[in-house]
């Protein structure tokens, strides 16, 4: 009695890449390049078992690069963010604890000028009917608001020019004219 074979006889895709021939009992010698060369013989080709336990499984679909991308870009996103965090709080560190040096100035033609601006101990004062130019120096320690205010009085009429200067460099200026005018300055830092 005779054998059926159980796989049919035909071209079968190797792990290689290449073709193989089947011919029903075993493998033979002939291979082909990719596809299976056209002409009888040529059988489908099947999935799990091509051929007798020889032969390439299905592909299976992977999201391995997917989750792989996906975890280079958080890692690349918390570190940004931490960079950023570390250096942030460096700098305001080394701000909070430093101490600066705050100049005020008012200049103009402005008579009955009167005059409020921040201490550096985190308070107000005000000077009434200053003689332009009015400078003030205070002193403050870390992050702090500043701000400085003049007004002509309602009768009075001219330029009015306010500046905040923090350690050496100009940080706001504001200027006004006329009967009335108010000038505003402030500053964060």
């Amino acid at each position: 009695m005779t054998q059926q074979p159980q796989t049919p006889p035909g071209w079968y895709p190797q792990p290689d890449g290449r073709m193989r021939y089947w011919d029903g009992y075993r493998w033979t010698e002939q291979y082909a390049a990719g596809a299976p060369p056209a002409g009888p013989g040529m059988a489908p080709m099947m999935g799990p078992g091509m051929g007798p336990g020889v032969g390439m499984p299905p592909p299976r679909s992977s999201n391995k690069g997917c989750w792989i991308a996906a975890i280079i870009v958080l890692v690349l996103l918390l570190g940004g963010v931490a960079t950023v965090f570390f250096v942030v709080k460096r700098a305001a560190d080394d701000f909070t604890g430093a101490q600066h040096t705050v100049v005020y100035t008012i200049s103009g033609t402005g008579k009955e000028v009167d005059i409020s601006y921040s201490e550096g101990s985190g308070g107000t004062s005000r000077v009434d009917n200053a003689t332009l130019p009015w400078t003030k120096t205070v002193t403050t320690t870390g992050f702090s608001i500043v701000s400085l205010t003049a007004s002509n009085g309602f009768d009075s009429a001219g330029d009015l020019a306010c500046k905040i200067t923090v350690d050496g460099k100009v940080v706001k200026e504001s200027s006004a004219t006329g009967k009335g005018s108010s000038v505003f300055c402030t500053f964060a830092g």
